[in-house]
């Protein structure tokens, strides 16, 4: 059994800039923003070591066939959801 010490999380979304994380810990959060997923986990690191990472990748956008999203059709009128929120 592995047991994890740090007490620090990162969440990690793609922004124009390319990914945008923050980490949580008990001394509070920080932001992040690197071109690159592996720089931007690389960069929050070196603050301490991070217990996990979480990514938002939304997978039914991978699936054949699914069509848009479901949040996209509940928003914006007139939206089709291909832009930054």
């Amino acid at each position: 059994m592995t047991r994890v010490t740090a007490r620090r999380v990162l969440g990690a979304d793609a922004c124009r800039a390319g990914w945008v994380g923050i980490t949580l810990s008990d001394e509070g959060a920080l932001a992040y923003v690197h071109a690159e997923i592996a720089g931007l986990v690389a960069l929050a690191a070196e603050a301490g070591p991070l217990a996990v990472v979480g990514i938002d990748i939304p997978i039914a956008a991978l699936m054949p066939g699914y069509g848009k999203r479901i949040c996209w059709r509940g928003g914006r009128p007139g939206s089709d959801g291909r832009r930054y929120s």
